[in-house]
């Protein structure tokens, strides 16, 4: 009798387990009928895989933002809603790129500073560097209030423009530096560019800024022999 109560509690267990499984893929694909389905055969929205994540996770991981509307609705928090290991909705959000999944996330009190639990106390923004998620960087650094001066393939990229090209110390005093070694972080015409001028204008700055560089050190080739004052009295 026992034996047949187990073997009816294990089977229970596991058909919820899949309920559970189905219900996280439709909320990660934003499959709103489904999980209504689900719901109605006893699954509830705020069912935690071994991860300790729920639909709520799952849906900010798939960019889902109607899913969370939905799930909101029906009384599922973002604000508070962690996994295991410490991940927000606002960290799946920010690993997925979805600004608008960011946004609700926000909106329902999650803090864009939250770090996880596992050791690397990840922010959102660390995770979404990590994925290389530019839209998402940009939205979080703005909302931090350090936005983001230049994006350039995929890559963020603080202009700082130096005037002059400073000189690499040398022991022989009469070789010149080579130009092509002076470095120079960004340049007149990235940031152009970035402004979105035109290229005639872009020509122009950019043969400015070459002008303006130092140019090195000329030393004469044929230097005049001095005399001394002795020999000139002569």
């Amino acid at each position: 009798m026992l034996e047949n109560q187990r073997e009816i509690d294990s089977t229970q267990s596991q058909d919820s387990v899949d309920l559970m499984r189905e219900m996280h893929a439709a909320a990660h694909r934003g499959d709103i009928d489904l999980m209504k389905s689900l719901h109605e055969r006893g699954c509830s929205y705020s069912a935690e895989d071994e991860n300790g994540c729920q639909a709520m996770h799952f849906a900010a991981e798939g960019g889902q933002a109607e899913m969370m509307r939905y799930l909101l609705q029906q009384g599922v928090p973002c604000s508070g809603n962690r996994s295991r290991t410490g991940w927000t909705p606002l960290h799946y959000a920010a690993g997925a790129g979805s600004v608008e999944c960011m946004k609700i996330a926000l909106d329902n009190g999650v803090s864009i500073k939250a770090q996880t639990w596992d050791g690397k106390e990840l922010t959102p923004l660390q995770v979404a560097i990590n994925k290389k998620q530019k839209e998402a960087i940009a939205f979080l650094k703005e909302k931090l209030g350090n936005p983001v001066t230049f994006v350039r393939d995929q890559s963020l990229v603080q202009i700082r423009f130096i005037p002059r090209a400073t000189r690499k110390k040398t022991n022989n005093p009469t070789k010149t530096p080579n130009r092509s070694r002076l470095k120079r972080q960004g340049s007149v015409r990235d940031f152009s560019r970035f402004l979105g001028l035109s290229s005639a204008s872009q020509n122009k700055l950019g043969s400015a800024d070459k002008r303006n560089r130092t140019e090195p050190d000329k030393k004469d080739e044929n230097p005049r022999e001095l005399k001394s004052p002795r020999g000139a009295m002569k």
